[in-house]
């Protein structure tokens, strides 16, 4: 029998289930999760951040909301790199504003950006994202 570990493996933590999305592909942005909407508390991120195995670097900001909505999104950054963790952010480009990129940049010491690309074409945004705006903006 294996050895149970002893802290939990934390695969993503997501940072708000609010998104402004309607994507083909999720359950959220097709109207099928029900849960109420709301930001996760710098408390609770604080706790799951002391439960983080020694032996794992990465924290996956991520999953069913645009995490890059949290209004302490810069400060959540800060936190993880803090305790010599890696954030990992994973978004969609139409959610960039300049503002927001500064929040980033200023939270994020050392970390990578993973960028949700589903169509170069402002149809293609339109048909899998649900968003009417124009790609090159």
């Amino acid at each position: 029998m294996k050895d149970i570990a002893k802290k939990p493996y934390i695969y993503e933590i997501e940072p708000t289930n609010h998104c402004p999305y309607k994507c083909i592909m999720c359950p959220l942005g097709l109207g099928k999760m029900t849960r109420p909407k709301g930001f996760m508390k710098l408390e609770v991120l604080s706790t799951l951040l002391s439960q983080f195995p020694g032996e794992q670097k990465l924290v996956r900001l991520h999953h069913f909301g645009e995490a890059v909505m949290h209004p302490e999104i810069s400060t959540m950054l800060e936190m993880i790199n803090d305790q010599d963790l890696i954030p990992i952010l994973s978004l969609n480009p139409a959610t960039l504003t300049p503002v927001l990129v500064e929040k980033i940049i200023s939270g994020m010491k050392k970390g990578a950006v993973c960028f949700s690309l589903d169509s170069f074409s402002d149809q293609g945004l339109s048909k899998i994202r649900g968003i009417k705006r124009s790609f090159k903006d």
